[in-house]
């Protein structure tokens, strides 16, 4: 389990707080046999993957590991590896949150002083959200059993599927299936919205740069 962990150079890839050196260890812990050191590493890895809702070149890295974890059913705490995939597939570039929020000039001037191009970071942001589309929709079947899920994360996985046009002759029947079964109103929602906007999609609509 999580093999090929310490392959990575994870020094070369960033999280929302820099270098993402830590992030090894973070995955291991969620194997402790301690809770409490197993909650507050999937808090970590959720606060640094998924910084307020954007993600970065290590998440892109962590989605096989988390894949792995999902596969072993005696992993403890299943649903916070279910949440950190989905929340990192639904994940906004970090360059389109921070031009969003402070403007393509504080942003320029922000990357300058740290030896960068605004357009160099586009490029590798982009980059990671490539890798990350690429590395969910490798193991999306294996997220379709928590539609069942109560414990919150059916809306989750509800709102993830939509991503993944490329998957519609697969996704859809799975979608009504789960739909005919499913009595919360917010994940039948989440299920009609994802349906919506996996049958109106177009060739291109899997394209995951979202600048």
């Amino acid at each position: 389990m999580l093999e090929g962990l310490d392959t990575i150079d994870w020094s070369s890839l960033t999280h929302a707080h820099g270098p993402a050196t830590d992030v090894p260890e973070l995955l291991r812990s969620l194997l402790s046999k301690d809770a409490d050191v197993r909650l507050q590493a999937c808090a970590e890895l959720h606060e640094k993957i998924w910084h307020q809702g954007t993600v970065y070149s290590a998440s892109a890295a962590v989605v096989p590991f988390l894949y792995d974890l999902l596969t072993h059913p005696d992993v403890p705490d299943q649903g916070c590896v279910v949440s950190l995939l989905c929340c990192i597939a639904t994940g906004e570039g970090w360059i389109q949150y921070g031009m969003r929020v402070d403007g393509e000039q504080t942003l320029r001037r922000t990357l300058a002083s740290q030896g960068r191009s605004l357009e160099e970071a586009i490029k590798e942001a982009h980059a990671a959200l490539e890798a990350i589309h690429r590395g969910v929709s490798a193991g999306l079947q294996q997220l379709l059993p928590y539609l069942s899920d109560r414990e919150g994360l059916a809306s989750l996985v509800a709102q993830t599927l939509g991503n993944f046009p490329e998957h519609k002759s697969w996704l859809v029947p799975a979608i009504d299936a789960a739909l005919a079964l499913e009595s919360d109103e917010h994940v039948q929602r989440g299920l009609a919205e994802s349906k919506t906007r996996l049958t109106t999609a177009s060739a291109g609509d899997c394209d995951p740069a979202r600048f």
